[in-house]
C-alpha cells in the first residue's frame, strides 16, 4: 500500500494511514518505525583455553513508514543470514 502525497510549498507530505486527517513529512514518514533486533552475541576469549563470553547487543534492521513492512524487512534478513 502506497500513502497518498501532498505537495504544501514545495514540501512532500504523506497522510498517514494510522490517523484520519493527520500528514506528516515525507522525510520523517519514512523512518518513523525502527526495527530493531535485541539479543546476545557470544564472542571467543582471546585465550581460546577459557571459551566464550556473552554480551547483549541491538541490532537495527532498518526503518520504514508503515509497520506492514517490518515483517517482510525481518524475514528478507533472516533469508540473507545477515544478522
Amino acid at each position: 500500500m502506497q500513502p497518498k502525497t501532498h505537495v504544501v510549498d514545495g514540501v512532500t507530505f504523506v497522510a498517514t494511514p494510522y490517523r484520519a486527517g493527520t500528514f506528516v513529512r515525507e522525510d520523517v514518514f519514512w523512518r518513523q518505525f525502527t526495527i530493531t533486533c535485541q539479543g546476545y552475541i557470544e564472542y571467543p576469549e582471546d585465550d581460546r583455553v577459557f571459551g566464550t563470553w556473552w554480551t547483549p547487543h541491538i541490532l537495527e534492521l532498518g526503518q520504514h513508514g508503515l509497520i506492514e513492512d517490518a515483517p517482510s524487512q525481518r524475514t528478507s534478513c533472516q533469508k540473507t543470514s545477515s544478522i
